[in-house]
């Protein structure tokens, strides 16, 4: 009786000794050249090393044929050095992704010299008690699809990062569903179904969507002191239409501003933690090119996907200056790159997403972009976050908190991504494939800021035969000649 541990020990001898006489004669080859036999030598054939004749005959086929193609990737890599075309010998401080502003809100507001309200605009509140009669019946239970469809049911299988490891104790390996991809589904699967509750409005048909839209913003330094700002960011969704939003805010208290004071930093700069690079666009940049019909934002989606731990206020930091970037770059292509205090205000509305569990809401009105100095008329903001109410020593203490849209059973999943489990490994202590809470105020705020701007009073959801589901992305309703006709014409 053969031992299969025999066998695999005299395999290993046979494969070592094999690679042990491999490397014995590539040395030789190395010291001595190839190895000519003697008789060769002694006959007088004429030896040709074929390797150096294959190489003469690439190079003289390289220096007659061109052969590789004018395509970034085919070209060297170039270094930040005066090489690089984007290179610029005056430095700057640049705010771009993964910046993380270590005061946070305050520091957000002295850098885009922005007034910060918390609370809903009152548009907000009209359009709220405008879309109440257009929801859904089974609103949760689509919402709740979505997010399923969006952590659970993606067949993604990529390799997530692996757990900080504590106490010794190493995490293996996990493949699922990434942070940024669980992300995007979401904010893409809510706002696919925020449509379909407008279906029947055909002022929705201006609407446009872009993803992965670039804003560049540049600035002067006021000071000779100072340095260059560049805002360099990046929308995840941008929603965009024909015509501007309404202010947010009135002439009246917009002139208010003047005498509102923006957060002291002293003694800290308000460019700290932003990265002094040479290697940085100078021109303003807006996604869209000059006479696109649909180019003015209403809301932007602005996703936040770090591992790391960061506040609430970096946060907000972010999304407060995505959307100073994007309305700073409407603003110099509508009135010039010299304008101060616009003869119009611009507004747009922005969502957080913060891994795809936690939202907050916020509508920016931009009313100059005067950096020079922090006095007169400021940009103004709303941010509209939940809260939490605690008794500490006898006093009501309110936190802010984000919008959390859904929880695990499994609390620890979804800080680094969201595993994919087979069969086996399903039979946990508690349900781990299902959602444990479903929070319908977050749809509630999404359909809040899709309806700005909608003229709801024209808009008459058609009745439903009873007993029928309304029609979703997962079971369309049969073609009727109405939609034929109209999707001839789109």
């Amino acid at each position: 009786m053969v031992h299969f541990s025999g066998v695999l020990r005299t395999r290993h001898r046979a494969v070592y000794h094999y690679k042990r006489q491999w490397r014995l004669l590539v040395e030789k080859q190395k010291l001595g050249g190839p190895i000519v036999p003697q008789a060769y030598l002694d006959a007088g054939v004429k030896i040709i090393n074929a390797a150096a004749e294959q190489k003469e005959l690439e190079n003289a086929i390289e220096g007659h044929f061109d052969w590789k193609p004018d395509h970034p990737m085919f070209r060297p890599a170039v270094g930040d050095g005066p090489e690089n075309p984007r290179y610029n010998e005056i430095p700057a401080r640049i705010f771009r992704r993964g910046t993380q502003l270590a005061e946070g809100l305050e520091q957000a507001q002295v850098l885009t010299k922005t007034v910060v309200v918390k609370g809903v605009p009152p548009v907000w509140e009209y359009a709220a008690n405008q879309i109440k009669s257009l929801r859904f019946e089974d609103e949760d239970e689509r919402g709740r699809r979505c997010v399923m469809q969006s952590v659970r049911w993606d067949p993604s299988d990529l390799e997530l990062p692996k757990r900080v490891m504590k106490y010794g104790h190493l995490y293996p390996k996990y493949w699922g569903i990434t942070l940024q991809k669980a992300n995007d589904l979401i904010c893409q699967n809510l706002l696919r179904l925020t449509e379909l509750t407008f279906s029947g409005n055909p002022q929705i048909l201006t609407r446009h969507l872009a993803k992965n839209a670039l804003v560049n913003v540049t600035y002067e330094p006021a000071r000779p002191t100072d340095s260059r700002i560049v805002f360099n960011c990046n929308n995840a969704l941008m929603l965009t239409d024909t015509q501007q939003l309404p202010a947010f805010f009135t002439p009246e208290q917009v002139n208010l501003t003047k005498e509102t004071k923006l957060p002291s930093l002293y003694p800290l700069k308000p460019t700290l933690n932003l990265d002094e690079v040479q290697v940085y666009d100078w021109e303003t940049a807006y996604p869209f090119l000059e006479g696109f019909k649909h180019a003015m934002p209403h809301t932007i989606f602005v996703q936040h996907n770090s591992a790391e731990e960061w506040t609430l206020a970096q946060k907000q930091s972010k999304a407060l200056i995505h959307s100073h970037a994007t309305l700073a770059a409407l603003a110099r292509r509508l009135y010039g790159a010299d304008v101060g205090v616009l003869p119009r205000p611009l507004s747009i509305q922005c969502v957080l997403a913060d891994r795809g569990r936690h939202f907050t809401f916020y509508a920016y009105q931009l009313n100059t972009l005067d950096m020079a100095d922090q006095e007169g008329v400021k940009n103004q903001a709303w941010v509209d976050t939940d809260s939490s109410t605690a008794v500490v020593d006898d006093v009501i203490v309110t936190t802010d908190l984000p919008y959390t849209l859904f929880s695990l059973a499994d609390q620890m999943e979804g800080l680094m991504g969201y595993q994919m489990y087979t069969e086996k490994q399903s039979v946990q202590r508690y349900p781990i494939r299902l959602l444990n809470t479903y929070n319908p105020a977050v749809m509630e705020k999404l359909l809040t800021l899709y309806a700005t701007h909608l003229h709801l009073g024209h808009h008459h959801q058609q009745q439903q035969p009873q007993g029928q589901r309304p029609a979703d992305g997962l079971n369309p309703p049969p073609l009727t000649e109405k939609h034929v006709a109209r999707r001839a014409v789109a």
